[in-house]
């Protein structure tokens, strides 16, 4: 199947346009991509001044204040909670708060990217990382 784009009138696939459900944009993807070049160059005081707008600290964006962030923080010394590294994130229980946010309530502590991915492929289940861990003792050379 092939469409013609609107703004270089040419015909091309339809994986040449980007989808938006089951619908296809009007401009192919390299027009769209010029015109979001040039659009953000002529309006780029704008998208820094939203993107201020909308950066809330972390403590905020879980429903925290900045005192119960940091008593939270105390609890591990700034620190990811599992692996000691540096902590990035703040980890919720997404049983409670299925979103990237949470309530305040459900919030569990500081991890690195890294330590708060694996809880989140293990899908929160301890279990699952309990059969890891005995995984990974189980099968890792020994020196």
């Amino acid at each position: 199947m092939t469409k013609v784009c609107s703004v270089c009138k040419t015909e091309k696939p339809v994986d040449d346009f980007h989808k938006k459900g089951k619908y296809l944009y009007s401009k192919c993807k390299v027009c769209w991509r010029e015109y979001s070049k040039d659009h953000y160059a002529q309006n780029t005081q704008y998208y820094k001044d939203k993107a201020k707008r909308n950066r809330k600290p972390i403590w905020e964006q879980h429903g925290l204040t900045l005192e119960a962030y940091t008593k939270i923080a105390a609890k591990s010394n700034g620190l990811c909670s599992i692996c000691g590294d540096g902590a990035t994130v703040i980890d919720h229980d997404h049983n409670c708060c299925s979103g990237p946010k949470s309530c305040g309530k459900c919030v569990r502590g500081l991890l690195c990217g890294h330590c708060n991915s694996m809880i989140g492929f293990a899908k929160d289940s301890s279990d699952t990382l309990i059969k890891a861990a005995a995984y990974v003792a189980m099968v890792s050379p020994r020196d």
